[in-house]
């Protein structure tokens, strides 16, 4: 398992202010960490920390392959 299987893993996101769960695959949020909510349109900033504790087991797994 490589850092290009790893993007295409789908990650839940919940809108903070309409409780909407969201679903965005990793390699978009990496590359852009914004989305908006499509229930009430708020514009959502995925937090780099958070996101790094999301893929870490992956990145850990990665590793054994490797």
């Amino acid at each position: 398992m490589g850092k290009d299987l790893l993007g295409d893993i789908e990650i839940p996101i919940k809108c903070p202010k309409c409780g909407k769960e969201l679903k965005e695959k990793i390699a978009r949020l990496k590359n852009n960490p914004r989305l908006r909510c499509p229930g009430c349109g708020t514009t959502i900033a995925v937090d780099g920390n958070e996101l790094r504790k999301a893929t870490k087991p992956f990145d850990d797994l990665g590793k054994l392959f490797k």
